[in-house]
């Protein structure tokens, strides 16, 4: 996951770099490996949003146990947010295209693509020839509409 389109495995390299920057601002103990590796999924691999999500998650814990573990419910919580604000600005149109996007990651030509890339709804990556994923939160969006 993120280095890869066709992978839904996270990507070592990346989640080693994640926990670096992590220990840079709060001791990687705080969190289980759980919800670590939960953060680092949920950011979509978009540095800030680790740093935010791993942040936000801090602060759920902090209410629920002052003196607890950041846990994967307070992992899902901040999902569970992220969710909620691209519901919010979403438009029924904007569905079509996440639906192609998440069909066909190399999509060519990125008609409709410009305001979701900058809502961060899609995900531009680089590597290789580049291509195209869903914000893991219009992921779980789009995945439960199909139940």
């Amino acid at each position: 996951m993120f280095g890869n389109p066709d992978s839904r495995d996270l990507d070592p390299a990346g989640f080693a770099f994640f926990r670096e920057v992590i220990a840079h601002l709060a001791d990687p103990a705080l969190f289980t490996e759980d919800a670590l590796r939960e953060v680092f999924r949920i950011s979509g691999g978009m540095v800030r949003d680790m740093i935010g999500h791993a942040g936000d998650a801090c602060k759920y814990a902090d209410h629920d146990n002052p003196r607890g573990k950041v846990e994967l419910r307070h992992v899902q919580r901040v999902l569970d947010d992220r969710k909620a604000f691209f519901r919010r600005l979403l438009a029924h149109a904007d569905y079509e295209i996440l639906k192609k996007v998440s069909a066909h990651p190399s999509l060519l030509g990125n008609e409709g693509l410009g305001s979701l890339l900058h809502l961060k709804a899609v995900i531009y990556y680089p590597n290789g020839e580049g291509w195209y994923g869903l914000h893991p939160a219009v992921a779980a969006i789009l995945e439960a509409a199909k139940r």
